[in-house]
């Protein structure tokens, strides 16, 4: 092989393995596409997060425990309640009732994060055995030869 021969060969092989090595823009790691605030501006604004002040201010404004427990439930407000907060509710003369329902809707976030995770696994864990199944198929089948049995007339050894 001469030269120029050789440098036909490896010219196009340097530019395909340089094309490969780089990932094109708007696949790079780590960027993050920002709104305009145009777009920003259509956004309806955040509401804010439902404190226990909220609570006591809608006890002391005359609200039945039921409308602070709806309200409570609407909002989705999960509270990690110590023993503070509970004196400080109980103080405040907040009925029994609106802070079990607070204590209760913080173990049942974490029941249901609990069982998503756990749900989560299961899936991957599935998967996988799966997988592995699928591979191990492949091997056995590797190892007989496309042919028909004669103990099994109308059966394939891949069926």
């Amino acid at each position: 092989m001469n030269r120029t021969t050789s440098l036909l060969v490896c010219l196009p092989l340097a530019f395909l393995a340089a094309g490969c090595s780089s990932l094109p823009e708007e696949h790079a790691p780590g960027r993050v596409d920002r709104l305009s605030a145009r777009q920003a501006a259509r956004l309806p604004p955040p509401e804010p997060a439902f404190t226990l002040a909220d609570v006591e201010a809608m006890h002391k404004g005359g609200a039945a425990p039921d409308a602070i427990v709806a309200r409570l439930r609407e909002r989705g407000a999960a509270f990690r309640l110590t023993t503070a907060d509970v004196l400080r509710l109980s103080r405040a003369g907040v009925p029994e009732s609106v802070t079990d329902f607070m204590l209760n809707a913080e173990r049942s976030a974490a029941q249901e994060n609990c069982a998503g995770e756990l749900a989560r696994r299961d899936r991957e864990l599935q998967l996988r055995l799966q997988q592995r199944d699928q591979d191990w198929m492949l091997r056995c089948n590797a190892m007989y030869p496309p042919f028909y049995s004669p103990f099994f007339p109308l059966r394939r050894y891949w069926w």
